[in-house]
């Protein structure tokens, strides 16, 4: 068997491991030197970044690359994308706040919630 090797802080305690996000910019380099046949290892250990990671980005080069195209100009993140009835509840309910919001007319935190069941209930019966 072997033992895990678990971080401590300097009190003891356990700490943890705070995850970083990695800009388009970086990603894209990661999936060039890949590209011109540099390895894996190599990458992560030039990087400073985990096997996994280096391996996972190149695995999703696709959606890397569509989202490099339209996001020109910006320093931008891709991150784990949401999908389901609740995201889309989200992303509704949100339009409709700015759109009270745009005609000054005061949301309060009950008719927020009332129109984010009704339009999760419109969401999930259709």
């Amino acid at each position: 068997m072997s033992k895990k090797r678990k971080s401590t802080t300097p009190q003891g305690s356990l700490a943890k491991k705070q995850r970083k996000a990695i800009d388009i910019d970086t990603k894209l380099k990661i999936i060039k030197q890949h590209e011109g046949r540099m390895k894996v290892q190599a990458i992560a250990s030039s990087m400073g970044l985990a096997y996994s990671t280096i391996s996972t980005i190149i695995k999703d080069k696709a959606r890397v690359k569509e989202t490099a195209v339209n996001t020109i100009g910006c320093n931008a993140l891709l991150t784990r994308q949401r999908k389901g009835v609740i995201h889309e509840m989200e992303k509704l309910l949100a339009l409709w706040v700015d759109d009270k919001i745009s005609k000054k007319i005061p949301v309060s935190l009950i008719l927020i919630q009332t129109k984010a069941l009704s339009i999760f209930n419109t969401l999930k019966s259709h």
